[in-house]
């Protein structure tokens, strides 16, 4: 079995003593490590389903749902576009939900960020990555996105060194009101990866833009 943590979207996951939630954590195992399963799922006292398992000569309990029976995709490190008119090459931070359910940002201007709640780009769904247009003091990351164009191709590095290239097919500003959730973070039956930034007029007084831009691609190699 192995670990699968960014899909639930912890960072690690954590060898417990007993089937709990609340029990003793034995060690953190990275995300994408080979564990031995010792037993089938047992249930335990909060209700969930549990793996006795070996990890590192420690014997104690994994959470099922943060198990898989295939090695995990490895998660994105570095986002490339490059062309005539951009020339982005940044690293990629991992993020959730905000506490009022948006998609969370980048904390380095630098940097875009994967929703790790969702799929690694590459995997069939719509995986998202996010970048800001600006920052407290100029250009940020994305601050050419707005000239990218439909046949451009998206590049992503992922964490085993491999190239995984999209090409952009859609390209559409929203107002943040009328963004079609559904189809930029929703389920599909292609491989697609969605670029968010923002877009439109600087609110003053909500101190954040009123549109969001979106550049859709899908796989090609």
């Amino acid at each position: 079995m192995y670990v699968d943590g960014i899909r639930e979207g912890y960072v690690g996951v954590n060898l417990r003593a007993r089937p709990s939630t609340e029990s003793q954590s034995l060690l953190v195992i990275k995300n994408r490590e080979p564990v031995r399963t010792t037993k089938g799922p047992m249930q335990g006292a909060d209700g969930n389903l549990w793996f006795p398992a070996s990890y590192n000569g420690k014997e104690g309990y994994i959470l099922a749902t943060l198990l898989s029976a295939q090695r995990p995709a490895p998660p994105p490190v570095r986002l490339i576009i490059k062309n005539d008119r951009l020339d982005v090459d940044a690293a990629v931070e991992y993020v959730g939900l905000t506490p009022d359910g948006a998609m969370d940002v980048p904390k380095k201007w630098e940097d875009v960020a994967w929703y790790r709640l969702g799929p690694v780009p590459g995997q069939q769904g719509n995986a998202v990555i996010a970048g800001h247009l600006d920052s407290t003091t100029g250009p940020a990351v994305f601050w050419k996105l707005k000239d990218i164009r439909i046949g451009d191709v998206v590049s992503v590095i992922d964490e085993d060194g491999h190239k995984i290239n999209f090409k952009v097919t859609k390209i559409q500003s929203y107002f943040d009101e009328d963004a079609p959730l559904y189809d930029i973070f929703g389920p599909t039956d292609k491989s697609r990866l969605n670029l968010i930034t923002c877009d439109g007029s600087w609110d003053p007084k909500a101190k954040r833009y009123d549109k969001k831009l979106v550049v859709f691609t899908e796989k090609i190699s």
